[in-house]
């Protein structure tokens, strides 16, 4: 990214860093008001409503164990297709018999890296989400301690041409380029994940939707880990919405909508390209969050 792309209202400057820059994000909240508009609360509204009503229908049936399974099996597998992994639904549930029958009768798993490409990644996510509902239920606060852990079990086991560390559970220890943009150096996450924090923590400043939609906007902006940042991200929503009390159950999951925008629009899924864009960076995650897609014509432009 050049400094001649960067909006003059953009929420955090460019870096010089060798031949290159960074782009380090100003801390949450933004410094400038956000230019929501009447429509935008009108979604907003609608979407608090739904959630409402979601959480009422979950209350009142009994929901069986084997739908949320199913639910978060899809979700796991629509996260690990966005981030390119070419899942096998047998070579899914074989993978997971296997490690079951494995663990009753106390024999390893043998099994070659095709066999495994991929499907780790969908039972590793499925163990993080559940994980972390377990945490929250247990009255623990969502921490950076706790997102070390939530990495490095997306991570574990996972094939090695699927890995693009060698720091698993722990922030990244070389920069990492997304195309052209260069996010926060390692030296800088620390600082920048702590503020982060320090900002969930206090509860925010907006509704909580778009507070949500903030922080996510802001950690896949650091990117804070050498890989599985957009696995990770796309799973604190699901933990945000169910820690704030939005959910009832771990029933929503946003992987499949963002696949279905990304298929709708000519430039697909892509959040750091509204980077640039200042406050429509900011505007254009708060309403993916809230369900609603991005214009491509608007959004994605330069």
């Amino acid at each position: 990214m050049q400094q001649s792309e960067l909006d003059s209202n953009a929420p955090g400057e460019l870096i010089s860093y060798g031949r290159k820059s960074y782009y380090k994000p100003d801390p949450l909240p933004p410094s400038r008001d956000l230019d929501l508009g009447n429509d935008f609360y009108e979604m907003l509204s609608d979407a608090t409503f739904w959630l409402g009503k979601l959480s009422g229908v979950s209350l009142e049936l009994d929901f069986p164990p084997v739908l949320y399974t199913s639910l978060l099996r899809k979700e796991a597998m629509e996260s690990a297709e966005i981030e390119g992994a070419d899942v096998d639904y047998d070579a899914l549930y074989s993978l997971e018999t296997r490690s079951f029958d494995a663990g009753e009768d106390g024999t390893s798993v043998e099994s070659t890296t095709g066999q495994r490409k991929d499907t780790q990644e969908v039972l590793n996510y499925e163990d993080a989400i559940e994980d972390g509902i377990e945490a929250l239920n247990q009255g623990e606060d969502l921490t950076v301690e706790r997102l070390h852990e939530f990495h490095e079990t997306l991570l574990t086991g996972v094939p090695d041409d699927r890995v693009d560390t060698d720091t698993l559970g722990a922030y990244k220890t070389k920069p990492n380029h997304i195309g052209d943009f260069l996010p926060p150096v390692p030296n800088q996450v620390d600082g920048l994940m702590d503020a982060l924090f320090t900002y969930y923590r206090t509860g925010g400043s907006y509704h909580p939707l778009v507070d949500i939609a903030l922080f996510h906007y802001q950690f896949e902006t650091i990117h804070p880990y050498g890989d599985g940042n957009g696995r990770l991200g796309r799973l604190l929503i699901t933990l945000q919405l169910y820690d704030a009390g939005y959910l009832e159950r771990p029933n929503l999951y946003l992987s499949e909508y963002l696949i279905e925008t990304s298929r709708r629009t000519s430039t697909g899924w892509r959040p750091f390209d509204t980077m640039a864009s200042g406050k429509r960076g900011y505007r254009s995650l708060s309403r993916a969050s809230l369900g609603r897609p991005t214009s491509p014509s608007t959004e994605h432009s330069r």
